[in-house]
């Protein structure tokens, strides 16, 4: 019998698609591009990412405006919990696909 999914846990996945085949796409752009061009668009999820917000700040004292927008993302974080790792993050996209295609359920003992 097949297991219902909640409308919050398909909207999730589908969100988790779109930033995964985005990111892929930023990287596709940034490796294989002609003129390798690093800005633009291909810099949008550093900009959101508040670890490299701090490490830019204690690296060197000063930071760019776009990098405000990982304000975002932690007060986002600190409202709705782990948000960004599982709506956002390519990585915790990748991680809950390998996981669903191991099809092991973990026992808690």
């Amino acid at each position: 019998m097949a297991k219902k999914s909640s409308s919050a846990v398909i909207l999730r996945r589908f969100s988790q698609t779109v930033f995964l085949l985005l990111f892929l796409y930023f990287f596709y752009i940034t490796v294989y591009h002609p003129d390798n061009i690093q800005g633009g668009p291909v810099t949008l999820f550093f900009n959101f990412d508040h670890l490299i917000l701090l490490s830019i700040w204690l690296g060197g004292h000063a930071v760019e405006s776009a990098m405000l927008l990982s304000l975002i993302t932690l007060i986002a974080t600190l409202i709705f919990g782990r948000v960004f790792c599982g709506w956002i993050s390519p990585f915790g996209a990748m991680h809950n696909l390998f996981t669903s295609m191991s099809g092991r359920k973990r026992r808690i003992e």
